[in-house]
């Protein structure tokens, strides 16, 4: 038994895998014949002088009697050989020469009839890598011996086993695969009656507009319509027929028509809320705005009343309708504002008109300067009742909300 050393490089690669926990990979065995004379190895050696043969390690395992020591056997096949061996290394996956021990010298003839075994023992004590030894026994095994054990062990029925399964096998064809799904006689068929070029689509430029199903939104629009839609009357053209059927030398436009209408109705507004009740002559005969009449009888008095006056006015009916028809209205969108705060910000006080009784019951309401712009009408004279109801729908749906949440909370526990 031949005490052998670790290189200087095995030591390093030792101390690396402890240091880095992880496993020094012994993969390969070489033989030398030392360049020719026996030698002794130094540290300092990264290759065998004289490598004759090289081969993949046969087995690693814990030594059964011994459980510091790790066996490593390589194997020299029979028809392998015509060197002497002198040197024997051990290599890891990187190629680095971990150990390397002298050799008695010996010859590998090529016409062995026996594979030639090396084992090499690497001793370890915990996490340090103390001796490397070489085992000089040589094991022999001729043709005739594995043929004899073969035969006696069993072996031999095995493999004959294995040798009709593999006369089974299917060749490996280049380019070709193996796969899980059969290929049947009618696939086969079906594949056949495919016409030659018949994957072969070209997907047209265009398509007929008969093939595009028309809805609400999606019509075609025919060229007596576009035409009508193009003749419609321009704005400069509008005016100026407005302006011809005005009459000559009349220059008032469109706009200004308006305006003095938006005027007159003001007037008349002022005129009935100034004198409350029309009384007098204005009763006898009544005054007609558009197509509401105010005489002896109320506005609509068969469903309700109309009575204007001045600050104590009041407008009595059976319903007050805001008109809500989606088709009056545009810009509809989302309203963003918080009607819960303005609910909670606005004041709600007790008053009487300056023009009424101190003894009269009092008003519960709101004062314009106190309350939030949107809760006005639009020319700023007061609240607006339909604004107000809308901004109390909100902030009620938003405590409903806060409800639903608090609910959540306490039944989740």
């Amino acid at each position: 038994m031949t005490t052998t050393l670790i290189t200087t490089a095995g030591k390093q690669a030792i101390a690396e895998a402890i240091a880095n926990k992880t496993t020094l990979k012994i993969s390969r065995i070489a033989v030398g014949d030392g360049a020719g004379a026996t030698y002794t190895p130094t540290v300092s050696q990264t290759a065998l002088k004289g490598q004759k043969w090289s081969g993949e390690l046969n087995r690693k395992v814990v030594n059964p009697e011994n459980q510091k020591q790790i066996i490593f056997e390589g194997l020299i096949a029979s028809g392998i050989g015509g060197f002497f061996i002198r040197e024997v290394g051990l290599f890891d996956d990187n190629n680095v020469l971990i150990a390397i021990s002298d050799f008695p010298e010996s010859f590998k003839a090529t016409a062995d009839q026996y594979e030639l075994y090396i084992r090499m023992i690497l001793e370890v004590s915990n996490t340090n890598v103390t001796n490397i030894i070489v085992n000089n026994d040589l094991v022999y095994a001729t043709k005739e011996f594995v043929e004899k054990f073969v035969n006696s062990s069993g072996i031999a029925e095995e493999l004959a086993a294995h040798q009709r399964d593999i006369e089974k096998k299917v060749d490996k064809v280049t380019g070709k695969g193996l796969s899980t799904n059969d290929y049947t006689t009618t696939e086969k068929n079906k594949l056949a009656g495919i016409a030659t070029a018949a994957n072969n689509y070209v997907h047209p430029s265009s398509h007929p507009a008969s093939m595009i199903t028309e809805d609400a939104t999606h019509r075609f629009v025919s060229d007596t319509e576009k035409n009508t839609w193009n003749n419609k009357e321009t704005t400069t053209g509008a005016q100026a027929k407005v302006d011809a059927l005005a009459g000559t030398g009349n220059t008032k436009t469109v706009k200004q028509i308006d305006e003095a209408f938006t005027k007159h109705q003001a007037e008349i507004k002022d005129y009935v809320n100034t004198r409350g009740f029309l009384s007098g002559s204005d009763l006898s005969s009544g005054y007609t705005i558009g197509d509401w009449k105010i005489g002896t009888s109320n506005l609509n008095s068969a469903s309700g009343n109309i009575k204007m006056g001045n600050s104590t006015g009041n407008i009595v009916c059976n319903n007050l309708t805001q008109t809500s028809k989606r088709e009056l209205k545009k810009n509809i969108k989302s309203w963003d504002g918080d009607g819960y705060g303005i609910v909670k910000s606005v004041p709600v006080r007790q008053f009487q008109y300056i023009d009424e009784l101190d003894e009269e019951f009092p008003h519960v309401g709101f004062i314009l300067d106190e309350v939030s712009p949107w809760m006005a009408d639009i020319e700023g004279n007061g609240v607006s009742v339909n604004q107000t109801v809308n901004i109390l729908f909100d902030a009620l749906q938003t405590a409903i909300a806060k409800i639903e949440r608090l609910e959540g909370v306490i039944n989740n526990g």
